[in-house]
């Protein structure tokens, strides 16, 4: 029946009969974006994509050394440190306190003030960079919250390509976060079959 819906089952685990699903701590997406869809990018640097890991990561994501992956002024590492300025600021607008009702499915269904809509974006960072079997880069994006609404993590991602491309203003984030702001956003929605579900915390 999953594999009607798309969905693949990777691994099963035994849980406790007190367990819900609902009472997680954390949870983590994580998107396969094309590098190529950001304004600038040139695959100038191979050598970003081969550096060193190391032990200690979450989600199924190994860490890197952060020095050497920031250090330099090739093309490619000034496009991801645009990209990466820009999911800081949305990890900033979207604080405890601020509502992501304008992210949902349909904002006129959705209170600004229920909960899931009020928990905050914690993370939302470059966890990995990867190439596919063609050799095309992309960056492993990594949203963690301990809520999601349907269709939240792609207009996350769609916003910050938008915005990093100059196609939405920087005070975006701030804006679509305020309860009072209703915007429209329907067509504001990254490409699916890049989105899965990288864990979660209990």
């Amino acid at each position: 029946r999953l594999a009607r819906q798309g969905i693949r089952l990777l691994w099963t685990s035994t849980a406790k009969r007190t367990f819900h699903a609902e009472r997680c701590a954390e949870r983590a997406y994580h998107y396969v974006l094309p590098l190529d869809w950001l304004e600038g990018w040139r695959d100038d640097e191979p050598a970003l994509f081969d550096e060193q890991r190391e032990p200690g990561g979450k989600y199924g994501v190994e860490r890197r050394h952060h020095k050497t992956r920031d250090e330099g002024s090739s093309q490619a590492r000034e496009t991801l440190r645009s990209l990466k300025a820009v999911l800081r600021a949305a990890e900033d607008a979207f604080s405890e306190g601020h509502s992501w009702h304008n992210l949902a499915t349909t904002t006129r269904s959705v209170s600004a003030n229920a909960s899931p809509m009020t928990c905050a974006l914690e993370r939302f960072r470059v966890a990995d960079l990867v190439r596919d079997a063609q050799g095309r880069p992309h960056a492993i994006v990594e949203l963690r919250a301990q809520h999601f609404v349907r269709a939240q993590v792609r207009r996350l991602i769609a916003a910050a390509v938008a915005v990093q491309r100059g196609l939405l203003p920087w005070d975006f984030w701030t804006t679509v976060a305020r309860m009072d702001v209703v915007a429209d956003l329907d067509d504001l929605v990254a490409p699916k079959g890049r989105l899965y579900f990288a864990g979660a915390r209990y």
